[in-house]
């Protein structure tokens, strides 16, 4: 921790030598960057964070360079921190970093780690000042699958193709892997959920068992491996200005893996009084090829101060060894309007769903969980003012029913609760 908080204060301080030098280069390289700090406090669920308390630990803070090195090659790198609950912890990370080149308008070339064109927004999602909204919707732009969606690395082909009065087609295609932190809440949840299932799946079969006490659980490691990512994306910018239609497809091949150990307690039998425990150590490793197909449709419209907007996303996870799929699907819809230089509002409606085949979670009660753990519905309402060119203060409140994408990991201690409010409050310098 102390070596993580060391590199973030040095990162601070490379942002605030060069804010003076917003907008200029050194010795030709172009220097840019940004810091936030937010607040999140909900009051049911622990959401991104132990935010029913009340969390601080949602900040954001990069700096980038580029040069171009001729004419038609460009270089550049970001490094990249943030903190958003048990998630980031403020190391200092490789955010993107390639080379560049520009052949032609529809045929350039980029070799390095590469931000993930995702949706309409994922490329820059980094970047506060862009939107409107603090947190973007869930249900297409999840959080906790950030850190293994972000970026690449690999190689793209990208371009353009301009088709005159019948508008444009922007294309981007990607290959390559990705790195992953076994303590990112995409792979620890699912971890954790598993041990915690093959306890109570203990629990329950030997119940009945004379002298039996209870079965407790002991953690291990957990690891996934990317063999591959393919990314598509293709958009189309339609004749009438300000209005855009794309879709977005990746796949890839996952090996999620681990160990962890069952202990089980019986009473003594020699013992009269029932006091002493026998236990038993059971070890169990467990291996998972998982097969990931996701796609994004989108659509967003800008007329004159107002941005409409709409996604759908389809998860399809199929995991070989035990021959099950599930699909996860989500959509929102967006509005935002622009009222001055000072002031704008923004709100929207986002619904994600833990398995599209069973919408209202009814399944999920046989496992023991909640019903309400298979979908949430968020309707968020959000306002923004300006203070200058390089400040800005957000406030937004998130109306939610269910609880897809609360963490596992974070609500431990306290049952889950189907309706509740999230709160959430930002600031962010940019120069």
């Amino acid at each position: 921790m102390r070596n993580k908080f060391k590199y973030l204060t040095i990162t601070v301080s490379l942002l605030f030598v060069f804010c003076s030098g917003f907008g200029q280069e050194y010795f030709g390289i172009g220097i840019n960057g940004f810091a936030s700090q937010g607040y999140l406090r909900s009051t049911e669920n622990n959401y991104l964070g132990k935010s029913k308390d009340g969390s601080f630990e949602f900040n954001e803070v990069g700096i980038n360079f580029q040069k171009n090195l001729t004419e038609n090659l460009r270089v550049g790198l970001q490094l990249f921190a943030r903190d958003l609950g048990s998630q980031g912890n403020d190391e200092v990370i490789i955010d993107w970093a390639l080379l560049d080149y520009k052949w032609r308008s529809f045929l350039n070339v980029r070799v390095g780690k590469i931000k993930l064109p995702i949706g309409l927004y994922n490329e820059e999602r980094d970047i506060d000042l862009l939107r409107t909204s603090i947190l973007l919707p869930q249900s297409v732009y999840n959080e906790p699958q950030r850190e293994v969606l972000s970026a690449l690395e690999g190689m793209s082909l990208y371009g353009s193709f301009d088709m005159k009065k019948f508008g444009s087609i922007d294309y981007n295609i990607l290959v390559g892997s990705i790195s992953t932190n076994p303590e990112a809440p995409f792979i620890k949840d699912p971890y954790l959920s598993n041990v915690d299932s093959a306890a109570s799946l203990a629990t329950s079969g030997l119940s009945a068992v004379p002298g039996f006490v209870d079965v407790n659980s002991l953690t291990g490691n957990s690891k996934v491996d990317v063999n591959h990512l393919i990314v598509l994306q293709l958009v189309y910018n339609t004749p009438l200005e300000g209005f855009k239609i794309g879709g977005s497809y990746y796949e890839t091949d996952l090996e999620f893996s681990g160990d962890f150990a069952l202990v089980t307690n019986f009473t003594n039998p020699a013992d009269p009084s029932g006091t002493s425990i026998i236990s038993s150590i059971s070890k169990i490793s467990f291996f998972n090829e998982i097969t990931l197909r996701s796609g994004v449709v989108s659509m967003e419209y800008i007329w004159k101060d107002l941005t409409l907007s709409a996604e759908a996303m389809l998860q399809a996870w199929w995991v070989e060894n035990i021959r099950r799929d599930n699909e996860v699907a989500g959509f929102y819809l967006s509005a935002s309007y622009q009222f001055n230089d000072k002031f704008a509002f923004g709100a929207y409606y986002s619904v994600l769903y833990e398995d599209l085949g069973n919408k209202d979670g009814s399944n999920l009660v046989a496992l023991g969980r909640n019903d309400f753990e298979g979908f949430q519905k968020d309707f968020a309402i959000t306002g923004r003012y300006d203070v200058n060119e390089y400040l800005v203060i957000k406030a937004e409140v998130h109306i939610i029913n269910g609880t897809a994408d609360v963490s596992y990991v974070d609500n431990l201690v306290n049952p889950l609760k189907e309706d509740w409010v999230l709160f959430a409050l930002k600031t962010t310098i940019s120069f």
